[in-house]
């Protein structure tokens, strides 16, 4: 639904140029479905976002050591408020 909601849009904007091609382009995106809810709406789910699993999920995640070791080489007073012991 998402890909032909696209497909009407671009129809709709190539209107300007070419009005028949147009026509036919948004006759097909709509023959095959466009969103028309908020249900279709193409969306991120949290419980799927990566980055959130990792960090509210997984107890064990770590620092990597390259990024400790170039903090620590270049003392960076950040590293503290960045990372946990």
């Amino acid at each position: 639904k998402y890909a032909n909601s696209l497909k009407l849009r671009m129809a709709m904007r190539l209107s300007y140029i070419d009005e028949q091609t147009a026509k036919a382009k948004a006759a097909e995106a709509i023959a095959d479905g466009v969103i028309t809810e908020n249900a279709d709406n193409a969306k991120l789910q949290p419980e799927l976002n990566r980055t959130a699993l990792l960090w509210n999920s997984w107890q064990d995640h770590a620092i990597g050591a390259d990024i400790l070791c170039y903090m620590n080489g270049y003392k960076d007073p950040r590293r503290a408020k960045m990372f946990t012991q």
